[in-house]
């Protein structure tokens, strides 16, 4: 998550699943910040505990 005044911020990982006679692969996120987010991105990470997205 990007916010104006507080930069970027994990704000965790997306929990995936698919369905038992699917597959089709669905996701969600749950999660709560004091930040106003500006923009929300998605990046693909080795780790979930990096603060910063990784380079391409």
């Amino acid at each position: 998550m990007e916010t104006e005044h507080n930069g970027t911020k994990n704000i965790g990982r997306l929990n995936t699943s698919s369905g038992l006679f699917s597959s089709t692969l669905k996701s969600s996120l749950t999660t709560t910040t004091p930040y106003k987010p500006t923009a929300i991105f998605i990046t693909g990470e080795d780790d979930s505990n990096v603060q910063y997205p990784g380079g391409k």
